[in-house]
């Protein structure tokens, strides 16, 4: 299956990608990947957390509220449906783990203790309204 044919199942399906592992099928590392929060406007992974919630963009100044979301999303469809704090300390580029263990506490996810420690579900981040929600922004974004 090649890149694109994932891509078009995941936004179809919704699902995490449970063909097997995605990286070793198109050949890519896990090192490769970049981490950050991508700005909903200009789509680079250059948000950083704002000391009263919310994420700026530094490229282009863009405030987004949530754009953690989309990235907590964008991992649970690409690299595994529970994340951990360590994990999402690196995937949102966060400055310390408490501030991975405060973004994951207020989304109310469900956690599960394994031999890895404490891991949180995303799945339930993935409702339709989502979806929706984040289909509009990006129209919304179209117009500025």
């Amino acid at each position: 299956m090649n890149s694109e044919m994932i891509a078009q199942t995941l936004r179809v399906n919704r699902e995490p990608y449970g063909g097997g592992n995605i990286f070793e099928e198109l050949d890519i590392l896990i090192e490769e990947i970049l981490p950050g929060v991508v700005c909903p406007r200009c789509q680079v992974p250059s948000m950083k957390e704002q000391d009263n919630g919310g994420w700026f963009c530094e490229q282009c100044h863009t405030f987004d509220g949530s754009a953690h979301i989309d990235s907590l999303v964008e991992y649970c469809l690409l690299i595994d449906q529970y994340i951990s704090i360590d994990q999402t300390q690196w995937f949102l580029q966060l400055d310390t783990p408490s501030n991975a263990y405060q973004i994951l506490e207020s989304l109310y996810l469900e956690i599960t203790e394994t031999e890895k420690g404490r891991m949180y579900d995303l799945k339930p981040l993935m409702k339709d309204e989502y979806f929706a929600m984040k289909d509009f922004k990006k129209e919304v974004g179209k117009l500025f």
